[in-house]
């Protein structure tokens, strides 16, 4: 048997037994004449898991998966007839156990699980289970594990060339980073997993990378809020783009797991945006499916940011009431960021209600639990960042946000009120991509918005700001992850697009100014944009403005035919 993963052993999978053949039987013939009255018994128990998992009925499906497991691993090494039947309750106890939040058992379990659906040749659903046990592995901070199954499954999507499973596993993966306390790299993998997914058009894939996506936009958010609250608004918009694709994903998957996550997401976001009443009516959606669906560990991060609303409503004696019994319901089986989330928000609440000693050991409690996610991801980034490639890529990283935080009053690279990159990130950009080795052609792109200074005249400068937010989440919508695009200033903005000639530029651009006709939720507004072919990224020689000028030209052509067009200039 092939090994996948390091904590992947050989597995001698039939050798428990369950109660009913706990017996000591006098003879083979005996034996033999249970197997058939076993392995009815077990294909009913299948039925009936398979049943409940259609209806989304998790506890009796899970129930139901455990007596046909227990009955077929003690007839499976006599009858090779019950091996499919085995493979498929193998797929259903990963899935039962991942989704009812049982991480625990399914890292000890899902080895075993592993081996059997690869015995049975079913290689895809093998790729599942290791999916399931990365983000189960991540959230208990089991990172090794959870690791070593996000490449493992991965390793095995790519030689199996199945293209929806990389885009699932790369998102593992990214969850993986994520927990670990790199947001950033995640954040990096998973625009690589939403232009895959974009390409192979599978919703599912599409859904779960911009779920993660907004996701990790609000652990990078968590981590920025108190040093730099313009930085981490712009990421909170980012987030915010990302979970609008994914809602109407989820509502045409049909699959209420998802649904709760994206509501959940959805609802933080918002209610950090300072929209109380459209965020909370997010998070009730989402604990209503929640319960519904006995979706225990989602039931108690809702709950938690619940509690976290009330605190921003200024009602501490709520968000104690809804806290406190969390805390004692989840006990030690409470995933460690919803721990710390909690533990968090309730010191803040008795603090504010003058209990003192009691909010002092609240925030006791969650200093220590910081301090043991923080060893465990430093222990986990010096087992998992080993390859020479990934190491190097972690120093850049670092080097490249210690940098940040030194000059970023003057230096930011990001626009504030956008989340797109401004002139320095857009220089940043291009300097990096001048220096790698695989820059094909490139079409670079300079967009305005036509008529922008009579919007805010006539209708206010708020108004305008919701134009040129808009105006970006257009631009991010219709663009993959190694394009760049940058607002310069005021109502202009520029795309450089890799690997792009004239006519595949012009039909993105004019892809975006159709879109721009549909936006219904701020004033009308309308794109001019011109298009240019470079022969090479800019590479800091010469002027950003010397580089731009074919674009600009371009621009200024749609300007004089009357704007709302896209003109491409013409290879000299």
């Amino acid at each position: 048997m092939q090994r996948f993963g390091r904590k992947m052993a050989v597995v001698t999978l039939y050798h428990a037994r369950p109660p009913w053949t706990r017996r000591r039987l006098r003879s083979q013939e005996e034996v033999l004449s249970a197997l058939p009255v076993a392995h009815d018994a077990a294909a009913q128990a299948l039925a009936r898991a398979e049943s409940a998992w259609s209806a989304h009925a998790l506890m009796p499906c899970h129930a139901h998966a455990r007596e046909a497991w227990d009955l077929l691993r003690s007839t499976v090494d006599l009858s090779a007839a019950a091996r499919p039947e085995l493979a498929r309750t193998a797929l259903l106890l990963g899935g039962t156990l991942y989704r009812l939040g049982r991480f625990d058992a399914l890292m000890a379990e899902g080895d075993e699980f592993v081996a059997v659906l690869r015995q049975s040749g079913r290689d895809e659903d093998a790729c599942q289970v290791l999916r399931w046990m990365a983000l189960g592995g991540a959230e208990i901070a089991a990172f090794d594990g959870a690791i070593d199954a996000a490449r493992s499954g991965l390793a095995l999507a790519t030689h199996r060339g199945h293209a929806p499973l990389q885009v699932l596993l790369t998102n593992a993966l990214a969850a993986c980073f994520e927990r670990m306390g790199d947001p950033w790299h995640a954040e990096r993998l998973l625009r690589d997993a939403l232009a895959l997914s974009q390409r192979i058009g599978g919703d599912v894939e599409r859904f779960v990378t911009c779920n993660n996506l907004a996701a990790v936009g609000l652990t990078a958010f968590d981590l920025l809020r108190e040093d730099d609250p313009a930085e981490a608004r712009a990421l909170l918009e980012r987030a915010r783009v990302d979970a609008e694709q994914g809602l109407p994903l989820a509502e045409h998957i049909g699959d209420p797991f998802y649904s709760v996550y994206i509501h959940a997401n959805t609802g933080d976001i918002l209610m950090l945006l300072g929209e109380h009443e459209a965020g909370e009516a997010r998070l009730r959606r989402a604990l209503a499916l929640a319960e519904l669906h006995q979706f225990e560990t989602q039931v108690w991060r809702v709950r938690c940011s619940l509690g976290e609303l009330a605190l921003l409503r200024s009602d501490p004696a709520a968000a104690r009431a809804e806290l406190q019994p969390l805390l004692q319901t989840m006990g030690a089986r409470a995933p460690a960021v919803t721990a710390l989330r909690c533990q968090r928000a309730l010191y803040r609440a008795l603090r504010q209600l003058g209990e003192t000693e009691q909010a002092l050991v609240c925030l006791e409690r969650y200093l220590a639990l910081g301090r043991r996610r923080v060893v465990q991801q430093l222990k986990a980034q010096a087992h998992n960042l080993v390859t020479r490639a990934e190491i190097e890529q972690a120093q850049r990283d670092l080097r490249y946000h210690r940098e940040q935080a030194a000059s970023l009053a003057e230096q930011a690279a990001r626009d504030s009120l956008t989340g797109l990159a401004n002139r320095r990130g857009l220089e940043q950009r291009l300097r990096a991509l001048s220096q790698a080795s695989d820059t094909g052609a490139l079409a670079v792109a300079v967009l305005d918005i036509d008529a922008f200074k009579q919007i805010n005249d006539t209708q206010g400068h708020a108004a305008g700001d919701a134009v040129l937010v808009r105006a970006a989440r257009l631009l991010l919508m219709h663009l993959r992850q190694r394009d760049i695009v940058a607002r310069l200033g005021g109502d202009e903005f520029v795309l450089v697009l890799d690997n792009a000639d004239e006519t595949q530029a012009q039909a993105v651009l004019e892809r975006i100014r159709q879109s721009a006709h549909l936006a219904d939720d701020v004033p009308a507004f309308r794109f001019s944009a011109g298009v240019a072919l470079a022969a090479a990224p800019w590479d800091g020689q010469g002027t950003l403005g010397e580089w731009l000028r074919p674009a600009d030209e371009a621009l200024y052509a749609s300007k004089k035919r009357g704007g709302d067009t896209v003109t491409v200039r013409a290879r000299n």
